[in-house]
């Protein structure tokens, strides 16, 4: 049930972040098209499908899919609460920045416990022997990340085709 719960919680968000990042020009436009009938993202959740097919096709066990995900997951969330740090040491949009309780303590101490939580993880998969859900777990949000950076520029250098050039 756990499970259940998770992936119905991950298809939805994940498929709204597909529809934003389209809509900003960072992904296949097809991908942010929401259905006429049903406002919602139906090739963003079959394109999902398919890798998540994909996924329980090549990870063997069930834990191991979960971590793997987990892993790629939470590494990328800490250093996204991280960057609340970046951001106020540059001072930059100080009004608009996100205010949190108890800060800067709350985000601290959640980096803490989440990287806490994924090193007992890791620490696991390295007593067991068994590399290949670390090494893919970051080869995968390394490889998410390259392609997301190539795509950005790409999008840019469009938008910079687009604009007329002043005379």
């Amino acid at each position: 049930l756990l499970v259940i719960g998770n992936v119905n919680s991950t298809m939805i968000t994940g498929t709204r972040i597909a529809v934003a990042l389209s809509r900003d020009g960072l992904f296949w436009k097809k991908v942010g098209v929401l259905d006429d009938k049903r406002k919602t993202p139906v090739f963003g959740f079959r394109l999902q499908s398919f890798f998540a097919g994909l996924m329980i096709l090549f990870v063997p066990k069930d834990s191991d899919l979960l971590n793997f995900s987990f892993i790629s997951i939470t590494v990328l969330s800490v250093l996204t609460v991280l960057s609340i740090f970046v951001f106020r040491l540059r001072k930059e949009e100080k009004r608009s920045l996100y205010k949190t309780f108890g800060y800067p303590i709350t985000p601290i101490l959640y980096a803490i416990f989440s990287v806490g939580i994924i090193g007992l993880v890791v620490l696991q998969y390295l007593t067991e022997k068994n590399y290949y859900v670390i090494f893919g777990s970051i080869a995968s949000s390394l490889i998410g990340l390259f392609v997301f950076d190539i795509w950005k520029k790409i999008s840019e250098k469009k938008k910079d085709e687009r604009i007329p050039a002043k005379i």
